[in-house]
């Protein structure tokens, strides 16, 4: 929803959730997130390819407490 507020439906940036790669939706409650990271350029390219083009939101979670999809 906040994404399509800003308008950035068209260049979504790759999501990482606990070092796997999120091709879905995947809600992860405010409570469940240990940390969130941004990562741009060739840095993001290079670790996880063409897909982090438009960058990469690399979001760790607490342990026990799993996404809900």
């Amino acid at each position: 929803k906040t994404f399509r507020e800003y308008g950035l439906t068209e260049e979504m940036p790759l999501f990482v959730i606990d070092d796997k790669i999120v091709n879905t939706y995947v809600e992860v409650p405010h409570y469940n997130v240990e940390s969130v990271r941004v990562m741009k350029g060739e840095k993001a390219i290079d670790r996880f390819g063409e897909k982090a083009r438009n960058g990469v939101v690399i979001i760790t979670t607490k342990r026990g407490t799993p996404p809900v999809h």
